[in-house]
């Protein structure tokens, strides 16, 4: 496994349509009702247009405040589906060996805050490969994501959906990147972590 590549899962949607689309369903709903009150008063005497204009304005008003609602909404919240800007932390450069199981990379989350993985960087040179084991603790369980790499490579992993999304590390918890089998003398590990936490 060589190179660089950077992967956005095909499955990977915006969590917050539905908040779009509640906007949307809102706006038509109030344009369909100025609508229904010009039809129903077209043909009224003008001592009637006071109260027509004055529906039709609460109705304007009820469009801006739902528009403006969309406009304030937190980008970030559209873009990785909670109210953060995930960060990318970085380990330092690894020479071997190492011993398996050795940690590169470890992101503790603080406390009143649970942890969330958008993405990862993994590079390494070993002849052998390793395989890379992505670890956090929710509750009292560990959960694990591993990947393979059958010889000398860089993956650059990023997700629109968090991957430890529904399960996110525990508060006062350790996120951690770490090896499964030994690193050859003289090869180079690194690892990155793109995360973010939200309360």
């Amino acid at each position: 496994m060589g190179g660089f590549s950077t992967v956005t899962p095909p499955g990977a949607i915006n969590t917050n349509v539905a908040v779009i689309a509640s906007i949307s369903s809102e706006v038509e709903n109030n344009v369909a009702n100025i609508n229904a009150v010009v039809s129903t008063n077209v043909n009224y005497p003008l001592s009637s247009m006071a109260s027509t204009l004055s529906s039709i304005n609460s109705y304007s008003e009820s469009i801006n405040s739902v528009v403006s609602s969309y406009v304030n909404y937190p980008m970030n919240q559209l873009r990785w589906g909670y109210p953060v800007e995930p960060t990318w932390t970085y380990s330092p450069v690894s020479t071997g060996p190492l011993a398996a199981g050795t940690a590169l990379l470890s992101q503790p989350v603080s406390p009143g805050y649970n942890g969330y993985i958008w993405g990862y960087f993994l590079s390494e040179n070993d002849p052998n490969g390793n395989t890379f084991l992505i670890q956090w603790v929710n509750g009292t369980t560990v959960y694990q994501q591993m990947i393979v790499m059958n010889g000398p490579g860089t993956i650059n992993f990023i997700s629109v959906k968090a991957i430890n999304d529904g399960l996110p590390a525990s508060p006062n918890t350790t996120m951690v990147i770490q090896i499964l089998n030994a690193a050859s003398t003289n090869t180079l590990y690194m690892a990155g972590i793109l995360w973010g936490q939200v309360t």
